[in-house]
């Protein structure tokens, strides 16, 4: 059972992400896009996996027993090959 007092907890990543265009064109290809020079939205999900699912399993998510509803992205600007990040991923409901 997850833990409802993990509402409004959060987890910033504990390393930097470094954006290449190799991971950008991967991530292109692995959603059917063409090859694009600057990262969708969606390749946010690459920078927040290890944060989000570290918090998730820390309050004692059980994936196999999970729907997947909801996810957004709060991005400042696009991403670029170049760019190092990081990431903060806070749990809303």
């Amino acid at each position: 059972m997850f833990n409802p007092d993990a509402v409004g907890k959060s987890r910033k990543s504990s390393t930097t992400f470094k954006v290449t265009q190799e991971s950008i064109s991967n991530f292109a290809h692995a959603i059917g896009e063409s090859e694009i020079i600057n990262s969708s939205v969606t390749y946010s999900i690459m920078i927040s996996l290890g944060p989000s699912q570290a918090l998730l399993e820390e309050n004692g998510l059980d994936w196999t027993r999970v729907v997947h509803g909801d996810q957004k992205f709060q991005n400042n600007r696009p991403l670029h090959a170049g760019d190092e990040v990081t990431c903060t991923s806070t749990i809303e409901t």
